[in-house]
């Protein structure tokens, strides 16, 4: 309970900016802060990590694993907007992504019913180098063929072909395809988007 308890007071030492004001040569290392963020993310707080964050980032902190953390804190209170501009955040910043927030990420986009933004996300996930479980294409066609969107779902079924996975070629082949033939009758192209 005491770490707790120092931990809020660093936390309002830093919402305030005390401890991280040019003056103070104070140095809060990752060991201090990634417990705090975690603490905060996993309940209900996500905005005041996010805020902490920000502070310690002014100080050049850019630490991958407080970043994941916010991630998941965001989509897990519902806010999967907020969760991708931290990711966008990172990808200009250079930090590296853990798939595990993508997962979660996508998880909650379709979730909320948005296929479109899980599909964006997932998008996302490969262009960074991590390769989805079977199970993430396949919830995200089966939502995007459910709301109608069989040209997008067409495109993810494109990227599991690419990507050499086997599991649920069936939804592939039973759902998306034959719906993907109807309006694309000249079928893919290597250049397809």
């Amino acid at each position: 309970m005491s770490l707790i308890m120092q931990s809020s007071c660093w936390i309002k030492l830093v919402e305030k900016e005390i401890v991280l004001r040019p003056e103070n040569s104070l140095e809060i290392e990752a060991i201090a802060y990634n417990p705090m963020i975690q603490y905060l993310c996993h309940h209900g707080q996500t905005g005041r990590a996010e805020v902490f964050l920000r502070q310690l980032m002014k100080k050049g902190v850019l630490d991958p694993t407080a970043f994941n953390n916010l991630i998941c804190g965001h989509a897990k209170e519902g806010n999967p907007g907020l969760a991708f501009e931290l990711i966008k955040i990172m990808g200009r910043r250079g930090v590296p992504k853990d798939a595990d927030a993508y997962k979660l990420l996508i998880e909650i986009y379709l979730r909320k019913g948005e296929p479109a933004d899980a599909k964006m996300s997932l998008d996302s996930m490969i262009e960074d180098g991590h390769l989805p479980e079977s199970g993430i294409f396949k919830s995200v066609m089966e939502s995007l063929f459910e709301d109608g969107r069989i040209q997008t779902a067409s495109r993810v079924m494109k990227s599991v072909v690419v990507k050499g996975v086997k599991e649920h070629m069936d939804l592939c082949l039973h759902c998306v395809l034959p719906a993907a033939v109807e309006l694309f009758p000249s079928g893919f192209r290597a250049n397809d988007p």
